[in-house]
């Protein structure tokens, strides 16, 4: 009976870390913004909207790849995750590009090593998914402008909200081809 009594401390102990290390512990990104000196080099969860950014910028994205005759510029990916509305986002996090690599040109881009959220220029009334990230906070002040990144993605404990359902992060290698 005594040694019950001593391992019950210990037992409520682990449940209670259990709990209060879940999944469901996250930052927004005004959070993260608020608090980015202090969380600087820390791993964080982010839940945030996202959208794949494409750098530089082209018409033929969203109207097809250029015929053979035309240049066809190199073309990277970034994901940017925001609070507001992908017309005005607030907090922008960008996920590093170690972390997601995309590249390509205006014919299609591929990334890895999970499936970004999708690119939404040129849809109207397309409303960006939520997405929860894992990774570390790097604070990024060079330039004049200080920039947010979240890098060391951590694909396993990340996860995108579809459907009202918190589901894991496609791993791999996928391709956009623009039409």
């Amino acid at each position: 009976m005594k040694t019950t009594l001593y391992f019950l401390p210990i037992l409520l102990a682990v449940i209670s870390f259990a709990g209060c290390n879940g999944r469901d512990q996250y930052l927004t990104p005004s959070e993260v913004w608020g608090n980015a000196d202090s969380l600087a080099g820390e791993r964080i969860r982010v839940r945030a909207l996202g959208v794949l950014r494409y750098e530089p910028f082209h018409p033929l994205q969203v109207g097809g790849c250029a015929p053979e005759s035309f240049e066809n510029p190199a073309i990277t990916g970034r994901v940017i995750l925001f609070e507001g509305s992908r017309d005005n986002p607030i907090h922008p996090i960008v996920i590093s590009e170690s972390s997601l690599q995309c590249e390509g040109n205006t014919c299609s881009v591929t990334c890895s090593p999970f499936n970004p959220p999708p690119n939404l220029h040129g849809f109207v009334n397309a409303v960006p998914d939520t997405y929860e990230f894992v990774g570390t906070l790097i604070v990024d002040s060079g330039g004049g402008n200080r920039v947010l990144i979240l890098d060391e993605i951590d694909v396993e404990a990340s996860r995108q909200l579809k459907d009202g359902v918190w589901e894991p992060l496609p791993a791999g290698e996928f391709t956009s081809i623009f039409p």
